[in-house]
């Protein structure tokens, strides 16, 4: 599957996961962007990584704001966003990366059995995926930019 193929699966599949699971409205057209992490706000950046294993394995990682992933878990858990605390935000962006992450593995053409790692939290400074094959989109929600970059094994 070439670069624009796969940037457009995961944009599908997580508007997708978004609308249906997390109840967020995407406001804005996705974005095909290039594979370094987010330009973070000043509220600094959330990351929660997600590995598969199948042949190639590899991540999925999702990168947003506190206030774009505060919104979401509020929609999510149907409560008022000065409700959900930091521990249901770091929940929603692990949950929503391992829907993500198993949707767009299903979705893809090289259809294979794969088995999804427990996503984790990922430091800011970390750097890069660990792969030179890096596909990655941009949605804009009705909360903020979610970023979702998905890379294979080399």
């Amino acid at each position: 599957m070439n670069h624009t193929d796969t940037s457009s699966l995961i944009a599908s599949c997580a508007e997708s996961a978004l609308a249906t699971m997390f109840f967020t409205a995407i406001v804005g057209p996705s974005q095909e962007i290039p594979a370094e992490h987010p330009s973070a706000g000043p509220g600094g950046c959330i990351r929660a990584r997600v590995r598969f294993v199948m042949e190639p394995g590899g991540f999925l990682e999702l990168a947003a704001e506190p206030q774009t992933l505060r919104g979401i878990a509020s929609a999510f858990a149907a409560e008022e966003t000065d409700a959900v605390s930091a521990d249901q935000v770091e929940q929603t962006a692990c949950e929503l990366a391992n829907v993500i992450c198993g949707s767009v593995l299903r979705s893809a053409p090289e259809k294979s059995r794969f088995k999804l790692l427990p996503p984790v939290l990922v430091p800011e400074d970390s750097g890069a995926l660990p792969s030179a094959d890096v596909h990655s989109a941009r949605l804009a929600t009705e909360y903020g930019w979610v970023q979702i970059s998905f890379a294979w094994n080399a």
